[in-house]
C-alpha cells in the first residue's frame, strides 16, 4: 500500500491580500511561515520516503518544511500547480465578484463549471494532477509520499477520485496547510481523511477575516480616482486631521500638485478601493520614485472611518505589491508620523519594519520597508525539477 499525504500550501499573500493566486508566483505571508513550522512539527514522527510540490514558491517552501528535518530532497513538477486562471490571475477578488459576478459565482461556489476564456478548468487539472499522482506512485510502491500543492489543485483530486464532479460540495473547505491522507492499493485509492488543519487550530494559526453584518465578502475592488480633486484633498485633510489633531497648515491643493507630479501618466497610481459601490479608501503610488533601487514607494494610504479596524487596508497593500513587483521593485517602503501607533502597528503586523527616520512637518517620520522579492529557498534544500 502507498500513503499519499496532499498537503495545501501555507498562507501566501494572494490568500491574503484577496487576489487570485492560480499560477502567480507568490510570497508567504509571516503567518504562512510560522504555518510552515507547525506542519513541520506534525510531520516530525510521520515517516516519509520521498516529497513532491508543484513548481511555484508557496508550494515549494511549503515541502520544504517536510524534507530539511528527513533530510529528504524535493521533487517539483508543474503538473502539480495551481489552476491556471487565465485572464483572471493577480486580479482582486473584488473586481471578479463586481465586474463579472455570474463567473465568480461559478468559480467560488461550484468550480466544475467554471469555464472561462482562456484559463483551465477544474476537470483539466484534475486530469493533469491524476496524471503526475499516478507517476509518482509507481516511483514509490509501498512507501509514504507527501504531495505539497494547492487548494483547488487538492480538491479536484478529491473530486475525481471520490466525489465526482456533481458532487463538489462534499470534499469540503480546505484550509492553509490542511493534510488528506490516501491509501492506494490493488489499482484503487482509499480516503482515509481530509482537510486536517488541526495543527494550526491547536497554535491558533487559521486566519480569521471580518465579514459585515449582512455577510457580503469583504473583497475590494479598484478604479482609478482621474481627476476627482475635491474626492482626493477631502481623504487628505481627514488623515491629516486624524494624526495631526487640526487643519493648521495644511495645503489641499499643494498634496494634490504634488500628486499629478509623483503618479505621472499611469492610472492605476491612484486608485479608489470600493466595497460594492462603497467608496473604502484610496492608496497613491510613485512609479517613479527610487526606481533605480528597485524600491516602490506609497506616499498616501488611506482609508475613510467607517472602514478602519475591519481588515481591509491590507488590500490596499497587495495593489501595490502587484503594481510595483511587476515593475521589477523589491521592497515597498512608506513613512509614518512617529504618533501614529495604530498605523505603526498596522504595519509591523503585515511584514513591514523600520528602515531609518525622517524629519516631517510636526515631528519624526519613521520608515517602514517589506520586501516584496521572491525569496529563495533554503540551501540545503536539494531540489530535483522535473
Amino acid at each position: 500500500m502507498t500513503k499519499i499525504y496532499l498537503v495545501r500550501h501555507c498562507e501566501a499573500e494572494g490568500n491574503l491580500y484577496r487576489r487570485m493566486q492560480g499560477q502567480y508566483n507568490s510570497r508567504l505571508t509571516d503567518l504562512g511561515y510560522r504555518q510552515a513550522e507547525a506542519l513541520g512539527q506534525r510531520f516530525a514522527s510521520i515517516p516519509l520516503d520521498a516529497v513532491y510540490s508543484s513548481d511555484l514558491y508557496r508550494a515549494m517552501y511549503t515541502a520544504s518544511a517536510l524534507c530539511l528535518p528527513k533530510k529528504l530532497p524535493l521533487h517539483t513538477d508543474p503538473r502539480l500547480r495551481e489552476i491556471s486562471m487565465g485572464p483572471w490571475e493577480d486580479m482582486p477578488f473584488g473586481e471578479a465578484w463586481h465586474s463579472e459576478y455570474e463567473e465568480m459565482c461559478r468559480f467560488y461556489c461550484n468550480p466544475p463549471t467554471w469555464n472561462y476564456p482562456g484559463a483551465e478548468t477544474y476537470q483539466e487539472i484534475s486530469r493533469r494532477g491524476l496524471e503526475a499522482l499516478m507517476e509518482i506512485i509507481q516511483r514509490h510502491p509501498n512507501q509514504s509520499v507527501a504531495v505539497c500543492a494547492h487548494g483547488y489543485f487538492i480538491s479536484s483530486m478529491l473530486c475525481r477520485l471520490f466525489y465526482d464532479f456533481d458532487n463538489f460540495h462534499a470534499v469540503g473547505k480546505s484550509d492553509n496547510t490542511a493534510v488528506s491522507l490516501l491509501h492506494y492499493e490493488n489499482g484503487s485509492f482509499q480516503l482515509v481523511f481530509k482537510n486536517d488543519s488541526s495543527h494550526l487550530s491547536a497554535l491558533h494559526m487559521n486566519r480569521t477575516r471580518w465579514l459585515p453584518p449582512d455577510g457580503t465578502l469583504p473583497e475590494l475592488y479598484f478604479r482609478p480616482m482621474g481627476r476627482n480633486i475635491d474626492q482626493y484633498i477631502q481623504y487628505r485633510k481627514d488623515a491629516w486631521q486624524v494624526v495631526y489633531g487640526d487643519l493648521r497648515d495644511f495645503d489641499g491643493s499643494g498634496f494634490w500638485m504634488d500628486a499629478q507630479r509623483t503618479i505621472g501618466p499611469d492610472p492605476n497610481a491612484l486608485v479608489v478601493g470600493y466595497l460594492g459601490s462603497e467608496p473604502v479608501g484610496c492608496i497613491q503610488l510613485s512609479p517613479h520614485r527610487d526606481d533605480y533601487r528597485g524600491v516602490g514607494y506609497i506616499p498616501f494610504i488611506y482609508l475613510r472611518e467607517p472602514f478602519r479596524h475591519k481588515g481591509l487596508g491590507i488590500q490596499f497593500i497587495g495593489h501595490a505589491v502587484s503594481f510595483y513587483r511587476a515593475r521589477d521593485r523589491k521592497t515597498l517602503q512608506l513613512s509614518v508620523a512617529h504618533t501614529n501607533e495604530k498605523a505603526l502597528g498596522f504595519y509591523h503586523k503585515f511584514g513591514f519594519r523600520q528602515a531609518g527616520k525622517s524629519p516631517g512637518r510636526y515631528g519624526k517620520l519613521i520608515l517602514m520597508e517589506k520586501d516584496i522579492s521572491i525569496p529563495t529557498l533554503p540551501r540545503k534544500l536539494k531540489i530535483i525539477r522535473k
